[in-house]
């Protein structure tokens, strides 16, 4: 059970809104968040890919060299943004005590860090990940 944000109501914790007053319920919001997470990482894993195409057409004109480098740091910055979003909402989730949310959350933030190809973070919240899903009951 959990308590409606706007009236108080004891709740349960699967209803997408309060009944009482149909206020929407956190793990709604939980839901599309996560909908929304995944969607991105999609997307960033398609431009990667596009991005790793375009470099076997690497142009010999100076200015497309620079603009390409601009994008390549342009990406990796985004990249970075992504990893520390999600890494914040998982701190926000892991408040909440759900266990298979934080586990499915450290999944995304390991993911996250392989969009950035950052071996070390990756390695980390891989090992998060395991912790969070063994807790859970999930198995590896």
């Amino acid at each position: 059970m959990i308590k409606c944000k706007e009236c108080g109501t004891q709740i349960s914790n699967k209803a997408e809104k309060c009944p009482q007053c149909g206020a929407p319920t956190k793990r709604l919001g939980v839901l599309k968040g996560t909908v929304l997470v995944l969607g991105s990482l999609v997307l960033l894993g398609m431009c990667a890919s596009a991005m790793d195409d375009d470099d076997s057409k690497a142009s010999s004109n100076p200015i497309e060299q620079v603009l390409d480098a601009e994008t390549n740091r342009q990406m990796a910055k985004l990249h970075n943004q992504v990893a520390d979003d999600q890494v914040a909402q998982y701190e926000m989730i892991k408040k909440s005590g759900d266990k298979m949310q934080i586990c499915v959350h450290a999944g995304l933030v390991e993911a996250s860090y392989v969009q950035a190809k950052d071996e070390p973070n990756f390695q980390k919240w891989n090992a998060i990940k395991k912790k969070d899903c063994a807790d859970a009951g999930m198995p590896e």
